[in-house]
């Protein structure tokens, strides 16, 4: 069982689109693959300084707009994204790429997302990057692409980004 590992990114990193210390740590596990592999699905995200605001982190302004340049800049960090329904980082990729009215909150603060063409097109953009890190460092691609995506509860998103992955045939 993988341990994760907290990440905070601090409000100033956020409004600074400052994504230097999450790249330098990516970069630095991605060129060696056994630790590349001994950090998969460990990272959890916490969004230092956002705790008060109501609305999902995808849906605040300044965090939508990091969290789009982060998923560009690093398309492949699913990877290393804990996949734990409670630390949401699929989730957090499908709010911040949807058009807002297609972001939902229920009571309990459950968010969905009613899947348009620019939260797929992200889904399927990390899929595809995923698949191919993971294939680079020889890891296990489809148990690695069942843990992200068993929190979407839509089977057919889920198989086609399965299919993008290569994940299955």
């Amino acid at each position: 069982m993988t341990t994760v590992v907290g990440v905070k990114v601090a409000r100033d990193l956020v409004e600074g689109l400052d994504f230097s210390d999450i790249e330098a740590v990516v970069s630095d596990l991605s060129r060696a693959p056994e630790r590349a592999r001994a950090f998969q699905g460990s990272f959890a995200f916490h969004f230092d300084g956002y705790d008060d605001d109501p609305l999902p982190l995808g849906l605040i302004p300044d965090c939508r707009r990091y969290i789009q340049q982060m998923h560009m800049r690093i398309p492949h960090l699913p990877y290393f994204a804990a996949p734990q329904r409670e630390f949401g980082y699929i989730m957090l990729i499908l709010t911040a790429f949807a058009q807002p009215a297609n972001v939902h909150v229920a009571a309990g603060n459950e968010v969905s997302v009613t899947p348009d063409e620019d939260c797929l097109r992200a889904l399927l953009t990390c899929a595809r990057a995923t698949g191919d890190f993971a294939r680079s460092v020889a890891d296990d691609l489809e148990g690695i692409m069942d843990r992200l995506l068993e929190s979407l509860p839509d089977p057919e998103l889920v198989d086609a980004a399965h299919k993008i992955a290569g994940s299955r045939h």
